[in-house]
């Protein structure tokens, strides 16, 4: 969920977000308030120096569908300092 509120550039509404990740809307719109206020929180908790990211997709391969299938996987992103 994370992932899809970081990846648009102007953002995602909550009723997308609820419908691109499988859960309600109130649900999603609790997530993405959490996030924005972590976001906003205090500048001791900024990454700096050398950091790293990467995503991946978890579950393996499925029969007959090339490539990054993503109908029945969730995306992972994860930032190291």
């Amino acid at each position: 969920m994370l992932f899809h509120i970081m990846a648009k550039k102007k953002g995602m509404f909550t009723v997308a977000l609820g419908h691109e990740v499988g859960v309600e809307q109130k649900t999603a719109w609790l997530f993405k308030r959490k996030v924005q206020q972590m976001m906003k929180g205090d500048e001791n908790d900024t990454i700096s120096g050398n950091t790293g990211a990467d995503e991946f997709l978890p579950g393996g391969y499925h029969v007959n569908e090339p490539g990054r299938s993503l109908e029945c996987k969730q995306a992972v992103l994860i930032v190291s300092e």
